[in-house]
């Protein structure tokens, strides 16, 4: 005689305490077995309840669990139900098998199905973690190629630094070349305008006097003559070194204007001190020839007596040629 036994399955979702969080199926209730809210451990059987430990524990730790026979007390009788589950993101899923009498020894027929269920279980998993391996090479493919992308900008943005201070470079060097005397490296004609404006623009605003100063190398052309090009040229380098030192960086500006004619123009310095300072110039410069030596004409720059460069130069001119006279 064959007999027809009616199973069915209770799906629990509850968390890694066991408190059950939702019951998904079926629809019928089934709360003399678990509720929500409720201890996944209320109902089971006191023989059964290192093995419910144990289910929770394997779950747990391997992530799934099957073929879990575990009693259950409910209205007084004892009912064994199968279980089996899976673990993902904290939650446990468990499903049990059960029947509705109590007719037979069912075992065989619900480790069948709970079998199922476990190898349903790990082709889904399979699948899982089969579809996040293809999304995490996906994504280190694309971490690869933005990685190579950065270092091609960071090395094309380390070129382009590169190319544009070799282009700083270059022009400082070509405002050094337009701007400076290639023999002394003192400031050219070229540059005088401008820095005559901006230092009269500057000493109005400020209230200070500028002293402008025309030197001429007395006997340049008999050194020359006697020692050579030379020398003369080694003379003239040696005037705007000991111009420099004496006059004050960034506040006065020396230029070379001609072949052996220089001009100071001196920052917050009435003419009686421009003197002074060109004196100790000239005696500086003394002492390394014995033939030459500096003519040299002081002017305040007042724009009653001088208004342009030109003027003032004029000016400067001549006093410096009556310094000249004199001293030869």
């Amino acid at each position: 005689m064959t007999m027809k036994i009616d199973l069915y399955e209770i799906v629990v979702i509850c968390d890694s305490m066991g408190v059950v969080e939702e019951i998904t199926f079926p629809k019928k209730d089934v709360s003399m077995y678990f509720g929500v809210g409720q201890s996944f451990y209320y109902h089971v059987h006191p023989d059964s309840f290192s093995k419910a430990l144990s289910f929770m524990l394997e779950l747990n730790n391997q992530k799934i669990a099957s073929n879990h026979e575990i009693n259950f007390m409910i209205d007084g009788k004892v009912k064994t139900l199968f279980l089996s589950g899976f673990a993902k993101d904290d939650h446990f899923t468990i499903i049990t098998t059960l029947r509705k009498d109590d007719l037979g020894n069912l075992n065989e027929d619900l480790m069948k199905i709970n079998n199922e269920q476990i190898n349903n279980f790990r082709m889904m998993l399979k699948e899982t973690i089969k579809e996040q391996k293809k999304q995490q090479s996906i994504a280190f493919d694309h971490y690869d190629e933005i990685s190579k992308l950065n270092n091609e900008l960071v090395n094309s943005q380390r070129e382009l630094a590169k190319k544009n201070q070799q282009l700083n470079d270059l022009n400082a060097e070509l405002e050094r070349i337009a701007t400076r005397d290639p023999l002394t490296g003192l400031l050219n004609r070229r540059l005088l305008f401008d820095k005559f404006e901006d230092e009269k623009r500057r000493a109005k605003r400020l209230g200070y006097s500028i002293s402008m100063v025309v030197i001429d190398i007395n006997h340049f052309k008999k050194v020359n003559d006697q020692l050579g090009h030379q020398e003369g040229d080694w003379l003239l380098k040696k005037f705007a070194e000991i111009s420099m030192s004496m006059t004050r960086q960034s506040l006065d500006h020396v230029f070379r204007i001609g072949g052996d004619e220089f001009l100071i123009l001196l920052s917050d310095c009435d003419p009686e001190s421009a003197g002074e300072i060109v004196k100790r110039i000239n005696d500086e410069f003394r002492k390394y020839t014995d033939i030459a030596s500096l003519a040299y004409g002081v002017i305040d720059i007042d724009d009653e007596i001088c208004g342009d460069i030109d003027s003032c130069i004029m000016k400067a001119d001549d006093m410096m040629f009556e310094h000249k006279d004199g001293s030869r």
